[in-house]
């Protein structure tokens, strides 16, 4: 596409108005319309975070009871949710966070008030549910971050010696199976971890190192592991590299963003190349589509907007100038994401990319069993991503994103604002 030809459609876009969308919604306490699993806590908000589905249970964290912030589940119905321990009894509750489901197990971190943030597992049960690691032992925690499922394992990072140290952990659910892969060279301090979350891609995890100090390095760029310490590696840094993120896997193809460049791996070394210069945001594979945000830096700042590529510097095109793109969200073989005030579509062609809605309070998009939820002015909306195939389900609710368990969704609301605070809710399609 031209730039004349992207100026254009960039001119169609802002031109389209609302397309309208049927109002075919039910009330509360209709057949079909969403409603609350459960009152977790009838004196205020629960605020449940973290859902996470496994098992054909959903799984978050939540505040109840009288008691603080815990792990939950929920089966769909107010008899099958439940906390599942108390791990740190009183108000301050464990906090858990970065829930990651593997199998039947759900690894996640949590503070007990005794050794501080550290890596758990959990079957479900309360028997079942223990602390795997006390890095630092004492108070002083561990910090796990980046928690990602490879191969059936977990891999995560902490950081040890008074946070001075980083290392790589790998854990098959049990303490004997949780042990350090590798500690990284003296004076490498990440923070809270390599800027993107490890990404897995061919039975490996891909992730980022860039910052160093006191001048000590094991490699800028992007690193790869297979759960050993000798497979724990640099693994390519193009000329001038100091970031590897974000990090995507689309197909057959790693792809990851380097300052202003977007490189291209098949999982070697030697396949990896600088594909083009553009930098790129919010990867979002599609088949053999990557999707992105992308922006070139050749003094012509109409080159923001949504980018595709199947992999090759040829087949990388700017779709649409936009001046912002969002909540990028796979729908079958299209994309749909939000621009601005516009809910917009695309195939991966120019000619496909267009407007399918427009509001000032266009919520967060969510994919349940191939059709896309999103809520809009104060209310939930569907579409299957076509001109007039939009539709509103249900008036009056406020909430966030939806997790899908078994093609129902699930999503926090204070509903129409006269239920109580923010709870869970359900929605069956």
């Amino acid at each position: 596409m031209t730039r004349t030809q992207s100026r254009i459609l960039r001119a169609v876009v802002a031109a389209i108005v609302l397309v309208p969308l049927a109002a075919t919604g039910v009330a509360a306490g209709e057949p079909g319309a969403p409603y609350r699993v459960k009152d977790i806590n009838s004196s205020g908000s629960s605020d449940p975070t973290e859902l996470t589905a496994m098992g054909g249970k959903l799984y978050f964290s939540a505040k109840g009871g009288g008691k603080g912030r815990e792990l939950w589940f929920s089966d769909g119905t107010a008899p099958g949710t439940q906390r599942i321990l108390d791990i740190r009894p009183g108000p301050a509750g464990s906090d858990p966070l970065s829930l990651v489901p593997i199998g039947n197990k759900l690894f996640f971190t949590a503070d007990d008030g005794a050794v501080g943030r550290e890596l758990w597992v959990t079957d479900g049960t309360a028997g079942g549910t223990l602390r795997l690691t006390d890095e630092n032992l004492g108070p002083c925690c561990g910090f796990p971050n980046g928690l990602t499922a490879v191969d059936g394992a977990l891999l995560f990072f902490v950081h040890a010696n008074d946070n001075s140290r980083l290392e790589l952990w790998k854990s098959n659910g049990t303490p004997s199976g949780t042990v350090r892969i590798k500690r990284f060279a003296d004076g490498i301090h990440v923070g809270t971890g390599p800027e993107s979350p490890p990404t897995a891609f061919a039975h490996r995890a891909y992730f980022h190192l860039s910052h160093c100090a006191f001048n000590v390095c094991e490699g800028r760029g992007l690193w790869v592991s297979n759960g050993t310490a000798t497979g724990t590696k640099h693994f390519f840094s193009a000329p001038g590299a100091n970031t590897a993120a974000p990090i995507a896997a689309a197909s057959s193809r790693l792809y990851w963003n380097d300052g202003s460049r977007l490189l291209r791996s098949n999982g070697t070394a030697a396949s990896s190349k600088i594909m083009t210069d553009v930098q790129a945001t919010q990867l979002a594979p599609v088949g053999d589509n990557l999707f992105f945000h992308g922006q070139t830096f050749d003094a012509d700042p109409a080159d923001d907007g949504l980018w595709v590529s199947l992999g090759t510097a040829a087949t990388t095109t700017l779709l649409a100038e936009l001046d912002s793109v969002t909540e990028l969200t796979p729908l079958g073989g299209l994309l749909l994401f939000v621009s601005g005030t516009h809910l917009m579509v695309s195939d991966g062609t120019p000619g496909g990319t267009h407007v399918l809605s427009t509001d000032s309070n266009l919520g967060t998009l969510s994919n349940i069993a191939g059709t896309l939820y999103f809520l809009m002015d104060g209310a939930l909306w569907a579409t299957d991503g076509s001109i007039g195939g939009g539709y509103k389900v249900f008036d009056n609710v406020q909430g966030g994103p939806m997790t899908e368990v078994n093609g129902t969704g699930y999503f926090v609301s204070a509903g129409n604002g006269q239920m109580g605070g923010n709870e869970l809710w359900r929605f069956v399609p």
